[in-house]
Order: C-alpha cells, then structure tokens, then sequence
C-alpha cells in the first residue's frame, strides 16, 4: 500500500510558505508585518545586527568621535547609546573623517547629470511624447527637491556604505479641490461647473468632497530603516522588504483619519519600539553619557512600517502592506499586480563600494576608522611628550650647598666644589613618530581617494597641467564605481518617477517649462501624454565632477586650433560656460528669442490650426525683416532633418521649403546693402601720391657744354 509523504508546514514568521494563495486578508497582513519587524526577528539575523552595529560606529565617528574610547554601545539589544567620553578624558581628538566625507559627497553631487527620455519608435507622437517625459522629469524633480534627496542619500552611502532613494505615489497629497455630488442621482461636477450661488445649497447637504490630485513623494532613507533579508546579492532579488517611517500625528490623520482617533504618540522610552536606528539621535558632540530614551522628545511622532511583496506565482495579487501601533492602515495588492508600476520596490539602493555576495555595500568611513584613530593616537602622544618633556630638568648633587645671590644682572648660583648641578634638555622626538602623522595622513587620503590635487594643494615639483590633470583622473578612476552606482540609481528612480505620473497623474498639471533668454511657458499635461515613453537615461560620464580649470585650458586649446570659433553664437556659448562667465543670458538674449521664435514657427507649420470662422488652416507664420535670419534658418533645417521633420506630410515640406528660401533672399538682400553701404562711405579713385622735389629740366643736344 502507497503511503502519502508526510508534509510539514513550512513558515517564516507568521507566514506559512507553502500554500499559493490570491493576497492576505487583514489578520494575516497584521501579522507578517509585527512578526518580521519585531525585536526577536531582528535579532535572528545576524548578518544584518552586525552590520547595524558597523553603520552607528560609522555614524558616530562621523560625527566626531572616531575614537577607540568607544564603547560598546550596544552591549544588549535595548541598551541605551552611551559615548565613552568621560569628563576626564582629555585626549587629542581631531575629526578628519568629517572633512572627508564632506568632500566626498560634494563630488559625488557635484553635477545634476543629463537626462534624457527616449522614444519608443520614431513616430513624431512619441518623439513629441518623450519631450513632455523631459519637461515632468524637470517639474517633478524641483517639486521633490531631488538634488537635496540625493544628497541625502550619498551621506548615506559614503558613511555606511548604502542609502535609498524612496518614491512613490500618495493619492492623498497634493493640492486638494472640490467636487459637487447631486443628492438625487449621485452626478459629479467639479467646482468650476456649479455657479457659485448653487454652492452653498450643496455645502449645506453634505453633497461635496475635498479631492486631492495627489502627488509623488520622495526621500532619502538610510540602511537602518529598509529591514529585507540580506543573504540576496540585489535589491531586486529580495522576496520582501519593509521600510520605516518616521511620521507625524498630523500626517496621520491627513492619510488615515478613520484610524488615527485610535492611534496615540509612539512611546520611543519602551524598549520594544526603540530600535536601533532611532538611538543615532544620541549620537551628539560632547563629554558625558547620552541616553535618547530618557525623555519622550518625539512628539506627536509615530512609526509608520510599510511592507512590500512583488506578484508572484506564490502570492498572486503580492501586497502592500501599512501598519502603525500594531494596527493595520493599509491592505492593498502590490502595484505591480495592477499594471501601474513595473518596480518590485519603491526604493533603489546607492553603494559606495559593491562586497561580493553581500546586499550591502562598503561605506569610506568604515575604511578610514583604523587611520583616523592612530592619527589620534600619534597626536595624543606628541602633545603628551610635549607638555612633559618640554621644561628643562636639572640634576644637583645631595648637599652641594647652593645658594642663591642677587645682583644687577640676575640671580647667581654658588655651589661647592665638583658639586654642580647638570642641565638635561629633553630628547628631541624621533622622525619617525613625526613621519607616522604623514604616513596616516596620506593612508587616508589614498583610502578616500583624494590625493593633494583633488584637495585643492599642488604636490611639490608637479607644476605640468597634463601631470595635475592625471592625478585628478586617478582619483576619478577610484570612484568611477561609485559615480556609476548612483548613476544608475537616479536612472531607475526618473524611470519609476515617469511610470508613477503616467498610472496616476489623471487631471491636467500645469508645468512651468523654462527656456532660453528666461522664456517661461506653462503647458498642462496628464500621465496619458507620455504614451508609455518612460524610458529614461542619464548621459554617461555627467554625474562625474568636472573641473572648472581644466574646462578653461581645453576651451582656449580649442579656440587655438579653431575648433571653437567666438564669432558662432553656439560656440560663443560653449566657451562662456567654460570661462564661467556670469549672466550669460543677457548677451545671447537676442539669439536666444530669436531661435525660440524659429522653434514656434516649426510647430505652427507643422501642425497649422483651424480657424474657428472660417473653418481653414490658419496661413503659416511670415518672415520678418527684424529676424535673425541665420539663427532661423539653422533652426529650420534642424526640423527638417528630425523624425518627425521626415515623416512630415509632403504639402507641409514645401511650406517649410518656402519659408527657408524667403530666409534666403532676404538674408541675401542684408548682405548685399551692407555691403553697399560700407562701399558708399570709402572714397572714389586711387589716394593722391605724395609731393616730390621738380625734376630739373632735360638739356638739349645740341647746347654746348
């Protein structure tokens, strides 16, 4: 007789893995999100409490004390933070890991990059499409304040070795607007369609809601608040993640205000919520213990935890799961399940330095702690020596009689005889102490791969260009990884920032588009005008530093052979931003208007609009004595040799066609009076010659001598 296998039930957390299902009801969301943030689970992973304990050293020693006094400050899993500079402690200490990280994360900062949304085909629509991704990409990152985010971020990164950039999209943030509902049929109108003498009728019913348009919110974590297993070599591997947030009161009741009436301040003195990440508000210059659970300083703060699993085989709807206070928020399939979204997470992870088989990376202070603390060691010893061997020690015989004396010059000695006392100067410090201080100053500098170049000082002996310039590029090739990281991070979050607007943005926003000369124009745009064009890309190379002086030097090397010509506005340009010239926009104000006039006229003629009278395409713009017929007729010719200048109807070429030859002629008509009028001002024949002496007169032959 066949027996069945025995199964055993196979769970992780309150998780059974072993049974397929559709999505979680509210119990088990609850429960899989308290089982894997608590204490206990934490704990179990050893990889990342080691590496939590790693990153507040890190932390701490950026924040001035990168010492070996540290304790250990986490001598238990609730213990509280406890810096070890006691109130005698008077050590040398001096932070050099501070400067250099700053310096580090203003490099990898230091440009915004170049981004660019590509087509799908050459279809005009969709290069016109991928246009209107450019201009989002320009309006979302200054109304998410990106530059701070990222600079957020590399702090991150840099110190422990990995940050995030967290995104997503809040349907109940943004500017709100409202909306009237007939009581008798349940109709929607929007506040702009209900004649304002209606309104206070609707008001009064009840019959109106306050709808947000909602917005996409960004922000920079760090590795304490993104909890996953960390035996996956990438992000994107992980089964699960959950991320915690710091929230207010008011932020609560805005999103959930069914639940928030039974929600009260988290309690940040009870050691089940006072994690770890929480106590680096302890980690604080100065002597003395700090204990941040001491008092209940987070006001009207909670913990808002939110957990994410992609669609799976397993899972079939995945989950996007909110929860505060042991309280369930938010139960939701995961946005990828609906077609909003292709991202498994919200959050795209930035490493300093890759670990082979390890999730996360290496950060530059944890390379830089042993360094900084012999620095300090050095240093201690130094001054030590010095306040105690720097007064002059004396050696006198027992009972050599001495005696002092007065007189005009000072005070004399007297001793008996062969009974004087010796002078011992102290011992000068050996040059080997003194080179260690050198030898930990460049270890250092190696290490965070800024040598004396890239700190702003010139190497002794190195006066060539060419020889600054590769040591610059040897630092460069050290952070190359690093650059290339966070290149990729910011291109997959512009990515995901355009899937967002596309799934949700559903009412029109008005988009403030910036261009030259200080134009301003305002376009309104909704998710569907992307038509899927969401890919997007960051130039290569333009995330990386670039040095205003070496700009400089290729510029007029440029401009030497003729490359870069000064009397072409486009090359005009280039050199101005090379030499940093300032206020750039009031000397090509003149091109600049004169090319984005060319750029309406290319849509105009494009795409003519109808007269409302007469029912005809509008005629195509003229062209006027006042342009700058050089500037337009190269704007033109840009068009034509588009895709969409291509694909353009044939009866639309021969209008653009014609609009360029009266460029011509009248460019040509410019010419020819200019040309006349320099001649006319010049005078008539050839210049008088100068006076001479007369010629005296010639002899006859036949006059006799």
């Amino acid at each position: 007789m066949n027996v069945a296998p025995q199964r055993t039930k196979v769970t992780h957390g309150a998780e059974e893995l072993g049974k397929r299902r559709k999505g979680y009801n509210d119990k088990e969301a609850l429960d899989i999100v308290l089982s894997k943030t608590s204490a206990e689970s934490r704990s179990k992973d050893t990889i990342h409490t080691s590496l939590e304990r790693l990153w507040f050293e890190c932390v701490t020693a950026y924040a001035g004390n990168a010492t070996e006094s540290l304790v250990d400050i986490f001598a238990a899993p609730d213990s509280a933070a406890l810096l070890a500079r006691t109130s005698g402690d008077d050590r040398y200490q001096v932070n050099l890991i501070a400067a250099l990280v700053l310096r580090q994360v203003a490099r990898l900062c230091a440009s915004k990059g170049r981004y660019t949304t590509l087509p799908r085909s050459s279809d005009f629509r969709d290069v016109r499409a991928a246009k209107v991704g450019d201009h989002l990409l320009s309006y979302w990152h200054d109304r998410l304040n990106m530059d701070a985010v990222r600079r957020d971020a590399a702090f991150w990164s840099v110190i422990c070795g990995t940050g995030f950039v967290y995104t997503d999209w809040d349907a109940r943030a943004g500017t709100k607007k409202r909306r009237y509902i007939d009581p008798t049929d349940g109709t929607v109108f929007q506040e702009q369609d209900v004649p304002e003498k209606f309104r206070p009728m609707y008001e009064a019913l009840g019959a109106y809601d306050d709808e947000p348009e909602g917005e996409i919110v960004g922000e920079a974590l760090g590795p304490f608040q993104v909890l996953m297993p960390t035996r996956y070599p990438q992000l994107d591997q992980s089964p699960w993640i959950v991320i915690e947030h710091v929230r207010s009161m008011e932020w609560l009741w805005e999103h959930y205000p069914d639940k928030a009436k039974d929600i009260r301040p988290e309690n940040f003195t009870d050691t089940k919520v006072s994690t770890w990440w929480r106590k680096l508000s302890g980690v604080v210059l100065g002597r003395g213990a700090v204990v941040p659970g001491a008092s209940a300083y987070h006001d009207e703060a909670v913990v808002v935890r939110e957990f994410w699993r992609p669609p799976s085989r397993m899972v079939e709807k995945g989950a996007r799961i909110v929860v505060c206070d042991q309280m369930l928020l938010e139960n939701a399939p995961h946005p990828a399940y609906e077609g909003k979204v292709e991202d498994r997470y919200p959050v795209k992870m930035l490493r300093y330095s890759n670990v082979p088989g390890r999730l996360h990376g290496m950060g530059m202070v944890e390379r830089l702690l042993s360094s900084q603390r012999e620095y300090n060691r050095a240093r201690g010893q130094l001054d030590r020596q010095r306040d105690q061997l720097s007064v002059a020690q004396w050696m006198a015989p027992k009972g050599n009689g001495l005696r002092t004396l007065r007189n005009n010059y000072g005070d004399l000695w007297e001793y008996e005889q062969n009974k004087r006392p010796e002078r011992l100067d102290p011992p000068q410090i050996s040059t080997a102490h003194l080179a260690s201080l050198d030898h930990n100053l460049n270890d250092m500098r190696w290490v965070s791969s800024q040598s004396e170049v890239t700190q702003g000082s010139t190497i002794p002996g190195v006066r060539s260009g060419t020889a600054i310039r590769q040591l610059q590029e040897r630092d460069a090739e050290t952070m190359g990884i690093a650059y290339e990281e966070h290149q990729a991070a910011m291109q997959a979050t512009a990515r995901r920032i355009l899937s967002l607007t596309a799934a949700n943005m559903s009412k029109p926003r008005a988009v403030v588009i910036y261009g030259a000369a200080q134009a301003v124009d305002i376009e309104y745009f909704v998710g569907e005008d992307l038509r899927g064009n969401n890919t997007v890309v960051v130039q290569p190379g333009s995330m990386q530093p670039k040095s205003k002086a070496l700009a400089r030097e290729d510029a007029m090397d440029l401009m030497s052979v003729g490359a870069l010509n000064p009397q072409d506005p486009t090359h005009a340009r280039r050199i101005f931003q090379a030499l940093d010239v300032g206020d750039m926009d009031a000397t090509f104000t003149d091109h600049d208007q004169n090319e984005r006039r060319a750029g309406i006229e290319n849509d105009l003629i494009a795409r003519p609009q109808i007269d409302e009278v007469t029912g005809r395409p509008q005629p195509p713009p003229d062209v006027m004595d006042y342009d700058d017929h050089q500037v337009h007729i190269q704007t033109h010719i840009r068009w034509l040799q588009t895709d969409e200048g291509d694909a353009a109807d044939p009866a639309i070429k021969q209008v653009m066609l014609a609009h360029l030859q009266k460029h011509y002629r009248l460019a040509a008509m410019q010419a020819m009076a200019l040309a006349q009028a320099q001649g006319a001002g010049q005078p008539q024949g050839s210049p008088p010659k100068e006076t001479g002496q007369p010629s005296p007169p010639k002899r006859s032959s036949s006059s006799a001598p």
